[in-house]
C-alpha cells in the first residue's frame, strides 16, 4: 500500500522537494526518478501539504492541480513563510482556462502527462538553480559594509537587520538565539524558517557564519593576533575557533594570511 509520507534521510540531500497528489503510482515515479539527486519527501494527502510544507520549507513542490494543486498554491504564495518556494502543477489536461488560472495563483510551471521525466528533471533544477543564485546574491549582501538600497525588497530588509543584529553582538559570547529573535521581533520557529529559507542557514549557523566572515577580515587587515581576533568576534574558548576557522576556511587560523588558496 503506498504510504501518505515517504521521507528519506535529511542528511544524504541538501535541496528538499516536496511531491504531493492523490495518484500513487505516478507519484511514486516521481520520487524514485528524483530521489537520486533530491531529498523527496511525498504527501498523499494534498490538504496536508500546506502545513507540511511550513514544517519541511522545501526547494521545491510539485503537486497535482486536479487535487488540490490551485489551492495549494495560493496559500503557499500568500505566507510570508513560503511565498519563495517554487511550484510546478501537473495535469491530465493543459487548457487555456487551467493555464491563465495556475499562473494566476503563482505556479512557477504547468506540466501535463504523460509526464517526461527528463524535462521535469530539468525544470526541476533550473529553478532550483534559479533560487540559489538569488539566494547567493541575497548573502553576498550579508557583508559587514552593506549598504541599505533606497527601496529594499522585503527579504532585503529583513536580511539587513539579521545582520545589523549579529553585528551589534559580535564580541557578545553569549548572544543566544532568544536574543536574536528577540531583537529581530520574530519567535525563534520563525527566525529559523525565515532565515533557512534566505540562506539556508540556522540561527546558529548563521551567526557562526558572520562571525567566522569577520574573524577572516581581520586577520586579512593584521588586526591583532589570533587570540584578540577570537575575542573580538564572540570566540571564548580558542581551540574551538580554530576548529570553526578550519571546518569554514580549510585552514588554521594563523595559516590563513599564508594560504593562497583561501
Amino acid at each position: 500500500m503506498y504510504p501518505n509520507f515517504i521521507s528519506l534521510d535529511k542528511n544524504q540531500k541538501n535541496e528538499i522537494l516536496l511531491v504531493t497528489g492523490s495518484n500513487p503510482s505516478i507519484f511514486y515515479q516521481l520520487q524514485k526518478n528524483l530521489q537520486p539527486t533530491f531529498q523527496v519527501h511525498t504527501i498523499s494527502h494534498p490538504e496536508q501539504a500546506f502545513y507540511m510544507t511550513l514544517k519541511l520549507l522545501p526547494s521545491l513542490i510539485i503537486s497535482d492541480l486536479h487535487a488540490g494543486g490551485f489551492k495549494l498554491c495560493e496559500q503557499l504564495k500568500k505566507h510570508p513563510s513560503a511565498n519563495h518556494i517554487p511550484v510546478i502543477l501537473i495535469t491530465t489536461l493543459v487548457d487555456p482556462e487551467s493555464k491563465i488560472r495556475s499562473f494566476n495563483v503563482g505556479a512557477d510551471d504547468l506540466i501535463s502527462f504523460p509526464i517526461s521525466l527528463q524535462v521535469l528533471q530539468a525544470r526541476v533544477n533550473n529553478l532550483i538553480s534559479n533560487r540559489l543564485k538569488i539566494r547567493e546574491n541575497l548573502q553576498r549582501k550579508l557583508q559587514m559594509e552593506l549598504i541599505c538600497a533606497d527601496t529594499p525588497s522585503m527579504d532585503e530588509r529583513f536580511l539587513l537587520q539579521v545582520t545589523k543584529a549579529v553585528a551589534d553582538n559580535m564580541n557578545n559570547a553569549s548572544f543566544s538565539v532568544n536574543q536574536f529573535a528577540k531583537i529581530v521581533g520574530k519567535s525563534n520557529s520563525q527566525l529559523y524558517r525565515d532565515l533557512i529559507a534566505l540562506t539556508g542557514q540556522s540561527p546558529i549557523a548563521f551567526i557562526q557564519h558572520m562571525r567566522l566572515t569577520h574573524a577572516a577580515d581581520l586577520i586579512r587587515k593584521r588586526v591583532g593576533n589570533v587570540s584578540e581576533v577570537a575575542y573580538r568576534v564572540g570566540f571564548n574558548n580558542l581551540s574551538y575557533f580554530a576548529k570553526c576557522f578550519k571546518e569554514r576556511f580549510g585552514v588554521l587560523p594563523s595559516q590563513f594570511l599564508y594560504n593562497k588558496k583561501v
